[in-house]
């Protein structure tokens, strides 16, 4: 059966641009009202200078819409030798940087700017799930460093156990060589991902095929089952891995 861990690549990209706008966001709230309010991670600062940080952020992100990841680093630099240290820049830092690592003029380095800004960032702010997850997606996809991949993703699962991407990310690490992550842990993350999204084919299909490679063939099945009843339909390769797992459960006579 096909291991699911390469679609990790094309999910995990989808979390990279996704967040990527929300760290704008974000930082544009929260830096606004941290300057506003008094917030220690800023020196207090008048509104009016609170406001001049939606201009840098507004331009970094029509870079990034162009795809000019180098200049909306610059950017982004810019405004935290302005604004101060910031957890929230900082990760818009390293999403830049990782996406810019899989341009073609992006190199190695990239890769690893990547993860010493989230690094810096979770510094400031240890307790977001959010960062460890993405540090986690930048490890397991850059550097294949597994190890580190599963120890920040639990980290970020015990900060935050309700974001079923989170959880399927995790999951998606289970099949590596060095065996970092067990099927009992996979198939843990995967039913807690089902049972946040029911809706989301991809998190049945992953937890079928995890019950499947555990020798649990009548769960596998009607894992399967609930797959294909999904509003998006099964594609490719999944299919053949749900016949697959329906034939050797019906040789073994599990269901």
């Amino acid at each position: 059966m096909a291991n699911f861990y390469n679609a990790e690549v094309y999910f995990g990209r989808g979390v990279a641009y996704d967040y990527a706008g929300a760290a704008g966001r974000r930082a544009t709230t929260e830096i606004s009202s941290a300057v506003i309010t008094g917030d220690k991670r800023l020196p207090d600062r008048p509104p009016a200078e609170a406001r001049e940080l939606l201009a840098p952020l507004i331009e970094a992100n029509e870079l990034r819409q162009q795809r000019r990841y180098k200049d909306a680093i610059r950017v982004y630099l810019q405004a935290l030798t302005r604004f101060g240290e910031n957890a929230d820049l900082l990760a818009a830092v390293s999403i830049c940087q990782h996406l810019l690592s899989s341009e073609p003029a992006g190199s190695w380095q990239d890769s690893r700017d990547a993860i010493e800004s989230m690094t810096q960032a979770i510094r400031l702010e240890p307790g977001r799930a959010e960062f460890h997850a993405q540090l986690a997606q930048y490890c397991s996809l850059d550097l294949n460093d597994y190890a580190r991949a599963a120890a920040e993703y639990r980290k970020a699962i015990a900060l935050n156990p309700n974001d079923a991407r989170t959880l399927f990310s995790a999951a998606s690490v289970y099949g590596v060589p060095e065996q970092v992550v067990t099927v009992g842990e996979a198939i843990g993350w995967m039913e807690d991902a089902t049972r946040l999204a029911p809706g989301e084919v991809l998190y049945h299909a992953r937890l079928a095929w995890l019950y499947h490679e555990a020798g649990r063939r009548a769960d596998a099945v009607h894992e399967w089952t609930k797959a294909l009843l999904c509003p998006r339909p099964l594609e490719g390769g999944y299919i053949e891995d749900a016949k697959l797992s329906s034939n050797q459960s019906a040789r073994d006579g599990s269901v």
